[in-house]
């Protein structure tokens, strides 16, 4: 029945099954993680709109706080992705994470919570110059996801949990 098969077939055979099977699995993550970054640009804009809305104009006692709401929840959204973000961005994780600072500042700082507030439209210009520096690292970082340092990044975190899991699973102390 398997005359003519020999050893080193079947291991050129299974080491190409393996091969295809992990480069579609890596394929898929890539595509899924620029997904996400795409989701969260478009959730930043929306965000953007909402805080340039409500610092280009001054507050409204008759009409509530419907633009203070709609900034809290885009702000929410925002925060939602935050750490899958970060963790995204690998190298440039730092600098993420000091843009997400300054824009939560730009968006709730100042007099955000006074009833009397006026127009502060350098608010709104500020808040600008910060969102254009978020959306381009967002960018540069979907860019880099498919990068090979991001390859060899994401295989030595693979090889580490499965490691651990190993252990945890059949290394019981």
């Amino acid at each position: 029945m398997f005359t003519g098969l020999n050893v080193n077939g079947i291991f050129i055979y299974l080491a190409g099954l393996l091969t295809g099977y992990l480069a579609v699995r890596y394929r898929l993550t890539i595509s899924d993680r620029a997904s996400q970054v795409s989701d969260h640009i478009k959730d930043m804009e929306k965000l953007h709109e909402a805080a340039v809305a409500f610092w280009s104009s001054p507050s409204d006692p008759e009409k509530g706080d419907d633009k203070k709401i709609r900034v809290l929840s885009g702000l929410t959204v925002f925060m939602r992705i935050y750490p899958a973000i970060s963790r995204m961005a690998s190298q440039k994780s730092p600098h993420y994470e000091s843009l997400v600072s300054e824009y939560f500042r730009a968006c709730t700082g100042g007099n955000f919570d006074d009833p009397k507030r006026q127009a502060d439209l350098p608010k709104a210009v500020e808040l600008s110059n910060v969102h254009a520096q978020l959306v381009d690292l967002l960018r540069q970082i979907r860019c880099d996801l498919s990068s090979v340092s991001m390859l060899i990044e994401d295989s030595i975190n693979l090889a580490k949990g499965t490691w651990e899991s190993f252990n945890s699973t059949f290394l019981k102390p």
